[in-house]
């Protein structure tokens, strides 16, 4: 039995997309149990690959303490989400078992009216600053290069959204450009105040997946992705969006890896121009 279990360990450890398909298939509380006996990290890494109401609900068969230490060991936006469909009253218990900065980062993206699109942000894989040069934000870029990405949100010191910066205009830049010159569509971000309903068909969705949000000062929350919109609205076809979505999502990995590529060789380029000076 001991040696079922490591074994069930090591499974989940190695592929955790594939154990977690196999486990929202058992009853919750023979999966909590098992999660249980998981370190939290190990844990959360399976919950955030389960469905969001499968998930939430093992939450619930969990005590505070540990369901609060799989929440901190989580990305913001995944805790995000599994925090949405608790109450106020059954998020507390948790959030106070958090440290502080994650409880005030988890708060900005929670306590926005449900119905509001504020309420529905996601931290974006990369938010730089607008003073990084292109060189620095390079680099930045290479830590993620598994992320899909093809333009990114840049902000002031006060977090101020200034704007967004594609990855081509990134590689284009002198090595010393600073993002906030790069930054184009500054009035592509949509109020965390507004409906969904307001915005489920606003222009900008014609050419963008995801678009910034930002509060009444201009402080940006997070990005908001067209997926996740439109799995708001009662009886919008979500499925057949994404089936659409699908080929365009193709197109941004490959151009991603693309320029991962034409990143790495730069880089390869300009250690050789180094070395022979």
């Amino acid at each position: 039995m001991s040696n079922d279990l490591a074994l069930s360990h090591l499974f989940c450890e190695k592929h955790p997309s594939d154990a977690a398909s196999v486990l929202v298939r058992l009853p919750p509380e023979y999966v909590a149990g098992f999660l249980s006996s998981l370190p939290p990290v190990q844990g959360i890494n399976l919950i955030q690959h389960m469905p969001t109401p499968y998930a939430t609900q093992l939450l619930t068969y969990f005590e505070n303490d540990f369901s609060a230490r799989l929440l901190a060991h989580a990305d913001f936006s995944t805790a995000a989400r599994l925090l949405r469909p608790f109450n106020l009253q059954q998020r507390e218990p948790l959030m106070v078992r958090m440290d502080t900065a994650h409880t005030a980062q988890l708060s900005r993206m929670l306590n926005h009216t449900p119905g509001s699109i504020g309420h529905l942000v996601e931290i974006p894989p990369l938010t730089a600053l607008g003073d990084w040069t292109s060189k620095h934000a390079q680099r930045e870029l290479k830590k993620i290069r598994r992320r899909s990405l093809f333009n990114f949100p840049v902000v002031d010191d006060e977090h101020r959204f200034l704007g967004l910066v594609t990855v081509h205009a990134l590689l284009v830049a002198g090595d010393n450009d600073r993002l906030a010159d790069l930054c184009v569509d500054k009035e592509h971000a949509l109020p965390a105040y507004a409906t969904v309903a307001s915005v489920i068909n606003h222009p900008l969705w014609m050419k963008n997946l995801s678009l910034p949000v930002v509060d009444h000062g201009g402080i940006l929350l997070g990005i908001l992705y067209h997926t996740v919109l439109t799995s708001q609205i009662p009886g919008t076809p979500s499925a057949r969006s994404q089936d659409a979505l699908a080929p365009v999502m193709a197109l941004a990995e490959l151009y991603w890896a693309a320029s991962s590529s034409i990143i790495e060789a730069f880089g390869k380029k300009k250690a050789s121009q180094h070395k022979s000076t």
